[in-house]
């Protein structure tokens, strides 16, 4: 049995397979299984996975084929009951772990009994425009008030311990979106929270992808804040482990609630800010109910053709330069 098992899940994204899946199998911790499901992709994304699998002849690639659309979180839950592994490591699809990820995230919960989830130094990249950003956060002396107010880890970066996972009951399947931050609000009032301070994990982001879909981006801002509720109330936290997938998020929050406004509008920015203009103007159209804010960011949509932060800067010392980024994802990649 492996003392790691990394799960990563895919749909719809054969470009991005070889990139995420030459990084799993360059780890230099090698006591690990690599659990990678196809969540019924409508492309070639499945193809692709296997060919990779077959040619790589690694044995500890397990691929798993859904026969249904169940969606991340289901996928998620399902992949880590079929394995025994103590240690679980998530990786978001189209990313990269750096070789010394998985050996430092288990170095660091072997040697700290209390810890039970550990994220790392990650890199923010903006594929479209090559922007990079170093994000350093720490989550050492993290407790639930300032996780609340600002979720230490992203999800792709977290490994943790299976047994605090079981304490607290795992994702829940109610989470559609933002099952990690329901997680992390439920984990950290049973264990501490640590941070490897290491640049170990590429975050890639696509402005075009679900995380900034006007059609979804409301009800992941609604699951966001509801989060947060639940790890405040213990009669909504109970309600919220046994209701139906099928309930909608808005009958719990609504949209047009001010937290999840300002959430929905920190998004827009975040979007404006990087460069996806479309993406910004989608989401006020749809979504933003103050009229003034809404026009705002139409208003510089329109006006600007430029991200808002240049290509290539970074936020912190430049330890991880944007060469760097693009020589892990471009040339040693991509181009192979």
């Amino acid at each position: 049995m492996a003392r790691v098992s990394l799960i990563c899940g895919f749909y719809n994204r054969p470009h991005l397979v070889k990139r995420t899946l030459t990084g799993l199998m360059e780890q230099s911790f090698d006591d690990v299984e690599f659990i990678i499901f196809d969540d019924r992709s409508t492309d070639n994304t499945l193809s692709m996975i296997n060919d990779f699998v077959a040619a790589s002849g690694d044995t500890r690639f397990r691929v798993v084929a859904h026969e249904c659309n169940m969606g991340l979180t289901r996928g998620l839950i399902q992949a880590i009951a079929s394995s025994k592994s103590e240690y679980v490591a998530i990786h978001d699809a189209g990313d990269y772990s750096l070789p010394q990820r998985l050996e430092r995230q288990v170095e660091s919960l072997d040697r700290n009994p209390n810890v039970g989830v550990v994220g790392t130094h990650y890199v923010n990249y903006i594929e479209r425009n090559g922007i990079v950003r170093v994000r350093r956060p720490n989550a050492n002396e993290a407790d639930l008030t300032s996780i609340i107010r600002d979720p230490c880890f992203t999800h792709g970066e977290v490994m943790f311990r299976r047994k605090m996972y079981e304490d607290v009951g795992g994702y829940r399947p109610f989470f559609k979106y933002s099952q990690d931050n329901d997680l992390w609000l439920r984990m950290i009032k049973q264990c501490q929270f640590l941070t490897v301070p290491e640049v170990l994990y590429i975050r890639c982001i696509d402005f075009d992808g679900i995380s900034y879909s006007s059609d979804s981006f409301a009800r992941q801002s609604a699951y966001f804040i509801l989060g947060k509720y639940a790890a405040q109330d213990n009669q909504l936290d109970q309600r919220l482990d046994a209701i139906s997938t099928q309930v909608d998020v808005f009958e719990f929050v609504s949209k047009m609630h001010p937290h999840v406004q300002k959430v929905i509008i920190r998004g827009a920015l975040r979007a404006l800010a990087f460069g996806s203009r479309d993406g910004a103007t989608k989401i006020a159209e749809s979504h933003i109910a103050d009229s003034t804010s809404r026009a705002a960011i139409c208003a510089l949509s329109w006006v600007l053709g430029f991200p808002l932060i240049a290509k290539g800067s970074i936020a912190g010392r430049k330890i991880f330069t944007p060469r760097k980024v693009r020589r892990y994802i471009d040339v040693m990649l991509l181009r192979t």
